[in-house]
């Protein structure tokens, strides 16, 4: 049973590598010069309307049982989000939440079929963190990068890496955030591992300690190969790299440094 987190900010869970990559957004461009700019981005590019028209909106007549969890989600996180929550046709593990003004959460059913209350907490913590984290600008233009570019090539030039690094480090933050929602260790590091490429039905089998070895045996190797092929400019935009590995391993060292037992027993 989760514990209800009173007067929790996600300020007090940041990675510090997520603050570190946000500051260098702002001295490349101030994030008010960016709102600036996002305001005629919005307006040419609004994502809302293409899920209008092709995705179906959830709500508590026809689908319940998920807006029960979102609605058990915000009790935990002693929040209030005012979203649109849609379900869409595809295959992936991954929710995404959009807009600036009016967020929506993006669902493929292959979640709502697979996933339990748990895991669903997991995720519904993670979009949570992202919203009330005031993250929904820089993903906004991360998501759409190359039409930023385009209306605005200054801006984006400034922006490509480090918007692309605080893309990746955001991850670090937003699955602490999960973890303190569902409050539980062993769903958090299994949906990571669905993330890296084990079905969903064969996860709980896997040993997480093991795991846990082999990527930090693996870690400075895969460091040098990344140099080497350049990924830093080729992929930090990619849409279908969720960085898995990494966000394991650093779940994991949050977690067992005792930072994240500290922040339950203070909002508890």
């Amino acid at each position: 049973m989760q514990k209800i987190l009173y007067g929790i900010d996600s300020s007090e869970y940041r990675h510090q590598a997520d603050i570190a990559a946000q500051n260098l957004v702002e001295k490349a461009v101030p994030l008010a010069k960016i709102g600036e700019a996002l305001e005629e981005f919005e307006h040419k590019y609004q994502d809302e309307i293409i899920f209008r028209g092709s995705h179906v909106k959830l709500n508590h007549h026809n689908a319940p049982e998920v807006m029960a969890i979102w609605d058990k989600a915000m009790e935990i996180m002693d929040t209030y989000a005012d979203v649109e929550i849609f379900s869409h046709r595809n295959y992936s593990y991954r929710m995404s939440v959009g807009g600036i003004k009016k967020p929506f959460i993006s669902i493929p059913d292959t979640i709502i079929r697979n996933f339990s209350e748990t895991q669903w907490l997991f995720l519904f913590g993670q979009m949570l963190t992202m919203i009330n984290g005031r993250m929904l600008k820089l993903f906004a233009i991360a998501r759409n990068f190359e039409k930023f570019m385009s209306l605005f090539p200054v801006i984006g030039d400034a922006l490509k890496a480090p918007l692309g690094q605080w893309r990746r480090k955001s991850q670090l933050t937003i699955d602490r955030g999960g973890l303190l929602c569902c409050q539980d260790y062993d769903c958090a590091m299994r949906y990571l591992t669905i993330l890296s490429g084990i079905s969903p039905s064969s996860v709980s089998s896997v040993d997480l300690s093991a795991r846990m070895q082999q990527l930090v045996d693996a870690q400075s190797e895969s460091k040098e190969t990344a140099v080497a092929i350049g990924h830093f400019n080729q992929t930090l935009f990619s849409s279908r790299s969720a960085w898995s590995n990494e966000r394991f391993i650093e779940l994991y060292n949050w977690h067992e440094s005792g930072e994240y037992a500290k922040i339950i027993r203070k909002h508890t």
